[in-house]
């Protein structure tokens, strides 16, 4: 298995109710969440100048951070929303080479649906959509592996991660 593995896709496709089940599934895993450290956009302009810059150096620092305090001890999967070029740079200064991004993504309407239903209905517009087709077409022309969530139950997108990895231990 890679040593780091990013979880990445839009709000609403899955990828922090399917780590958190996966946690229990594999405890010999560990599991960060990058979701869990987003400030207010104001706030994020405010001190990088942009929600792009933020994203870039948090993920520099995250993976410094796993690098250093986690990665001797086990694998860790990163949850978030990242750009590829930013994993790559934060991989690439971090002196990383074994690693894998892995998209999660679902269809648009059932995306919507979801993030209504956890109560961010401000997160179902078009800069999501956006951003969503944003991480497909990156993730296509990449060849990154795509998990699509649109039918899947919480432990099926368990299942499906974690025949991933063995696919990847096994490469």
């Amino acid at each position: 298995m890679h040593r780091l593995l990013f979880v990445t896709g839009a709000s609403g496709v899955g990828k922090t109710s399917t780590l958190r089940l996966f946690e229990q599934r594999c405890p010999g895993i560990l599991v960060r969440y990058f979701d869990g450290v987003v400030p207010p956009l104001e706030a994020m302009t405010k001190e990088y100048g942009s929600a792009e810059e933020w994203q870039r150096q948090t993920t520099v620092e995250w993976v410094a951070r796993i690098k250093t305090e986690a990665l001797s001890r086990a694998p860790v999967v990163l949850d978030g929303q990242a750009r590829r070029a930013f994993v790559e740079e934060a991989c690439g200064l971090a002196g990383l080479t074994d690693y894998r991004i892995i998209l999660f993504d679902c269809e648009d309407s059932v995306r919507e649906l979801r993030l209504i239903g956890r109560g961010q209905p401000e997160l179902a517009n078009s800069q999501m959509a956006n951003w969503a087709r944003y991480l497909r077409t990156q993730a296509s022309m990449r060849g990154d592996p795509i998990i699509d969530t649109t039918r899947l139950t919480v432990k099926d997108a368990v299942n499906k991660l974690v025949a991933l990895l063995s696919r990847f231990a096994g490469a």
